[in-house]
């Protein structure tokens, strides 16, 4: 009766999975079903929900079917969810997922390249090219080597030219006009007599200071307040958990996977303050840092 209808909707996880036309391919329609997880699925792999939609969406529109092989989970707000992590980590009732591609690999400047290419290995070109397209103004390139100061890069031919981040470095403007060339003419890493004298040698106190971890930030005293509940639903404000929503009357002791300390972002890398030997440099590989902590969602 009643109560086995309640204990069943407890156990299971009622979701809206999506593909949307910002996802969608080809001219894919889009398609969005609300469906129920049994709760022998809450404890399983999310790739196991991916196959479920592809399997109903394949039997709606054949003529746009899914690899479910080739496709990914990710929640509304864009971050992709573990294809082998369990359904109870990253998702909760009521929310909203959306079936995504996976990332098409773009092929490599070489594999566009005509056959017979060679890399051109003046510094700061490096394109494929075929000698018989060779000529006096096919390249631009820098004549001195790559400099790493502390956090400062340049080109040794243009010291006037700094850059502290690494993609501003590569866009700094090349000095020569000339041929590609095969064989390399410039020995990288190697101090010019130039940089040996303006540069003077890091003491032993230098080099330890550049290798230690930047300090911690300074702990922000804030009144903790708890965030609003809707409809007995709300989000969770650990760092790190990917869940939108969670019911909380359901909250319990593991439901939340989450990082105890805050993001830092020191120079071009980015970590957790309370897992600092995880340090990533794409914003993408640092959203995909494993959390260190489990424990209640926190409202």
């Amino acid at each position: 009766g009643l109560l086995s209808v309640y204990f069943f909707s407890s156990l299971s996880m009622k979701v809206y999975i999506n593909h949307s036309s910002q996802h969608a391919r080809d001219g894919a329609p889009e398609h969005k079903v609300k469906t129920t997880l049994p709760a022998s699925w809450l404890q399983g792999p999310i790739e196991k929900v991916i196959g479920l939609f592809c399997k109903q969406y394949n039997a709606k529109f054949p003529d746009h079917a899914l690899d479910p092989a080739a496709m990914l989970l990710a929640n509304k707000n864009d971050v992709v969810l573990p294809s082998d992590g369990k359904v109870s980590d990253h998702i909760s009732e009521y929310n909203d997922v959306f079936v995504i591609h996976k990332p098409e690999a773009k092929p490599t400047e070489q594999e566009q390249a005509p056959p017979g290419s060679v890399q051109c290995k003046n510094l700061g070109c490096g394109k494929w090219y075929l000698e018989s397209e060779n000529h006096d103004e096919a390249c631009h390139y820098h004549t001195g080597a790559p400099v790493f100061h502390d956090l400062v890069k340049y080109w040794s031919c243009c010291p006037k030219k700094k850059a502290l981040d690494w993609e501003e470095f590569q866009a700094l403007p090349t000095c020569t006009v000339g041929r590609c060339c095969s064989e390399a003419t410039v020995e990288l890493f190697k101090p010019s007599a130039a940089q040996t004298e303006t540069v003077a040698p890091m003491t032993e106190a230098e080099i330890k200071q550049m290798e230690a971890p930047p300090p911690p930030p300074a702990p922000v005293v804030a009144e903790d307040k708890p965030g609003p509940i809707v409809d007995g639903k709300a989000r969770c404000r650990n760092k790190g958990c990917t869940v939108d929503w969670f019911v909380v009357a359901d909250n319990h002791p593991e439901a939340c996977h989450y990082h105890v300390g805050g993001p830092v972002f020191h120079d071009t890398a980015k970590y957790w303050s309370c897992c600092s030997h995880k340090k990533c440099f794409d914003w993408d590989d640092f959203m995909k840092v494993p959390t260190c902590t489990v424990g209640p969602h926190k409202v």
